[in-house]
């Protein structure tokens, strides 16, 4: 992984995992590797965050396009 995203992890996930009672269901279901595609039903302003919180609990590098 790029070295900026190992300084800005502790910075930013950290933080939420206090901040926020995380309860995260299908992530069990990201494949480790290969393509994937995670998509939200948007149901709140935080589901960029809730996603890609789960791309990382699945061992991936979350990457966005709006």
């Amino acid at each position: 992984m790029e070295p900026w995203y190992r300084i800005a992890e502790p910075i930013l996930i950290r933080p939420n995992q206090l901040w926020f009672n995380w309860h995260l269901e299908g992530a069990d279901r990201i494949p480790s590797t290969g393509p994937a595609i995670v998509a939200g039903n948007h149901i709140s302003y935080m589901d960029q965050f809730v996603s890609g919180r789960a791309v990382i609990r699945a061992g991936r590098r979350p990457r966005y396009m709006a």
